[in-house]
């Protein structure tokens, strides 16, 4: 069955492709369909977000932690959506691989201007980087605790409300 979702790609719209990457996310990986996702999740163009989206959010379903990878290549794309999904499904399944990538995003994205913007996956991020911040090296979470001071009043409202309570 997953290889014939596989095939089906080939000639599919952009529908078809999203409902196939969401059918291969309800299949247990590894498999073929990996292959595929990690392909859509470079695909650009119209009507790519979605795709994008999807081949992570799949990729995460299938493989868990094991998509660590795929979720720190999505974080290089440009569209923000990809990497709010890369960073919900990291702090979801991700393991400690994406540390410093993911406190790298967290930085800069406090320090920009539009990071007081509602809805920002700035909590998701916090989260991810909470649960691995006992990992080697030491010092992760010394160094999460003083960004987080240091752009306190850079953080969306809802956001620095939820961290007064975290």
């Amino acid at each position: 069955m997953e290889a014939l979702l596989v095939d089906s790609v080939q000639d599919a719209d952009w529908l078809m492709t999203l409902m196939t990457a969401a059918a291969l996310g309800d299949m247990q990986g590894p498999g073929p369909g990996d292959e595929l996702l990690r392909r859509l999740l470079n695909r650009t163009g119209p009507h790519t977000r979605d795709i994008r989206c999807a081949a992570v959010l799949a990729l995460a379903k299938r493989l868990g932690s094991g998509a660590t990878a795929d979720f720190v290549a999505a974080l290089q794309i440009s569209d923000s959506g990809v990497k709010s999904y890369a960073l919900l499904c990291l702090a979801a399944v991700g393991d400690g691989r994406a540390w410093d990538d993911v406190f790298g995003w967290l930085r800069n994205r406090l320090r920009r201007a539009e990071s007081k913007r509602y809805g920002s996956p700035v909590v998701a991020a916090v989260e991810y980087l909470l649960r691995h911040g006992g990992e080697q090296p030491h010092d992760r979470a010394e160094r999460l605790a003083k960004v987080l001071r240091e752009n306190r009043t850079r953080l969306p409202e809802r956001d620095e409300q939820w961290l007064s309570t975290a």
